[in-house]
C-alpha cells in the first residue's frame, strides 16, 4: 500500500447508483451498469449514451472516504453527474433570478439540433416560459477564453445562456452565466476496483447487487484517498478568474460548485446535494449556499 493509500475508499456510484455503503438494486440500476449507460447524459439528451470515462475509471461518479474529522464522505469524481436535471434547473434558477415555483426549460444546446425539440423548445419562449441552453465538455463544447498578457487561456466547465423572444416572432440572446464544477482528484487509480465491478456483473448476472453487498472490499481494492490540497489549490486559482467573469455587466453570474463533502451516505440511489452550489456570484456580490 502507497503512502497515500488509506483504509476506507470505496467506489460509492458506480453508472450513476449507489453501490456503497449500502447498493441500489433496482432494476434500472442493473440495466444502466450492463449498458455502461450515463444515467445522466442519457436523460439530458434524451438519447442511450455511454460513459465517457476510460477503462480504469468507468462508471464511476462519486467515492466513498473516511476523515478523521467527519468520518464517512462522498466525494464527486466526475463532473458529469452534477448535470442530473435537478440540479441544472436550480443553477439555472439562482442564475437568471427564476422563482422556485415557476416552470423552467433547460436543455443542452445539442438537443436543439432535433426539429421536435427544438420546436419545442421555441414554443415554450414565445410562451413566455424562462428558457435556458447550456455548453458542456460532451454536450455542445466548453466555452474557452483566449489568453492574454494578464491571464491564461481558460474553459467554463458549463455555460449557460437564457433565450428570449424578440418581440417579432423570431429569438434572441440574452444574459449568459456559468456553471464551474471543481470535482475530487484521488491519489493512484480506480482499476482494481473497477475491474472488480466488471467481473462481478460479467459472473454474477442478475445476483451482481447481493454479490456486492455481501463483499464491499471489492470497491476499495487499491483505492487511495482523496488529493484535498492539490483540489484545494486549484478551486482559488480558479474562482479568482471566474468570478471577475460572473461579475461583467452582461453576465448573470457565476456558480461554483467546489467538492465539499456530498454528505454522509444516505440509503437511496444517490448522494446528498449539499455539494451543489458552493457560492454563486451575480454582479458584485456573493450569495451564499442555499440550504
Amino acid at each position: 500500500m502507497s503512502p497515500a493509500a488509506k483504509p476506507g475508499n470505496h467506489v460509492a456510484e458506480w453508472y450513476g447508483h449507489r453501490v456503497f455503503p449500502v447498493v441500489a438494486g433496482t432494476p434500472n440500476a442493473l440495466a444502466d451498469q450492463r449498458a455502461g449507460r450515463c444515467p445522466f447524459l442519457t436523460e439530458a439528451t434524451g438519447e442511450n449514451r455511454l460513459c465517457v470515462k476510460n477503462e480504469n475509471s468507468t462508471g464511476v461518479c462519486t467515492v466513498s472516504s473516511t476523515s478523521k474529522t467527519h468520518g464517512r464522505q462522498d466525494w464527486l469524481v466526475c463532473p458529469i453527474r452534477s448535470l442530473d436535471t435537478p440540479l441544472v434547473e436550480d443553477v439555472a434558477r439562482r442564475l437568471f433570478d427564476i422563482t422556485a415555483d415557476a416552470q423552467v426549460e433547460v436543455v443542452p444546446v445539442t438537443v436543439l439540433a432535433d426539429p421536435q425539440r427544438r420546436a419545442t423548445f421555441r414554443a415554450a419562449v414565445t410562451a413566455g416560459t424562462p428558457c435556458v441552453a447550456y455548453f458542456q465538455t460532451k454536450l455542445g463544447g466548453e466555452i474557452t477564453l483566449a489568453a492574454t498578457e494578464r491571464s491564461p487561456e481558460f474553459s467554463f466547465d458549463a455555460t449557460m445562456v437564457e433565450i428570449l423572444p424578440d418581440g417579432a416572432g423570431g429569438l434572441r440572446l440574452g444574459r449568459y452565466g456559468i456553471f464551474e464544477i471543481q470535482t475530487m482528484d484521488y491519489h493512484g487509480s480506480y482499476r482494481a476496483a473497477v475491474s472488480n465491478l466488471r467481473d462481478a456483473l460479467r459472473l454474477h448476472h442478475n445476483d451482481f447487487h447481493d454479490a456486492l453487498a455481501s463483499r464491499p472490499q471489492w470497491l476499495s481494492e487499491k483505492m487511495e484517498g482523496p488529493n484535498i490540497s492539490n483540489v484545494f489549490k486549484r478551486t482559488f486559482y480558479q474562482m479568482m478568474f471566474k468570478f471577475q467573469i460572473g461579475a461583467h455587466p452582461t453576465s448573470a453570474g457565476c456558480v461554483f460548485a467546489i467538492p465539499s463533502r456530498c454528505g454522509t451516505p444516505g440509503n437511496g440511489t444517490s448522494p446528498p446535494r449539499s455539494w451543489s452550489t458552493a457560492a454563486t456570484v451575480h454582479g458584485s456580490w456573493v450569495s451564499p449556499p442555499r440550504s
